[in-house]
């Protein structure tokens, strides 16, 4: 059960502990999902997306979210569109193996 932080061992993902998580009598795991429902000014649904990723899962939704509502994408091409992810703690940035011209500039 990776849901919960377990003192003294990071998670799957690599992300160190955190206290507010511990296990504890009647808690729930607290989680990084980030369901997202954009309306339009009339109440019309525009976009409605969620994710997987453990982590990750805020900044891919988030960025869907802004290729599709920003930059014109359909669904499909910002889902397709390579990501990059900074998880803070430990201060590390992921960038998909497919993104070559960010990952070398970042690298080196």
């Amino acid at each position: 059960m990776d849901d919960f932080s377990t003192p003294g061992s990071a998670n799957v993902y690599g992300v160190a502990p955190s206290k507010a998580n511990f296990i504890a009598p009647r808690k729930r795991p607290m989680s990084s999902m980030a369901p997202v429902v954009v309306l339009d000014r009339n109440g019309n649904c525009v976009l409605a997306l969620g994710g997987s990723g453990g982590s990750k899962i805020t900044s891919g939704v988030a960025l869907v979210a802004m290729r599709v509502l920003w930059m014109g994408n359909n669904i499909k091409q910002a889902i397709d569109f390579p990501r990059i992810h900074h998880q803070l703690i430990p201060n590390k940035l992921m960038a998909e193996s497919f993104f070559p011209k960010v990952r070398t500039g970042l690298l080196y």
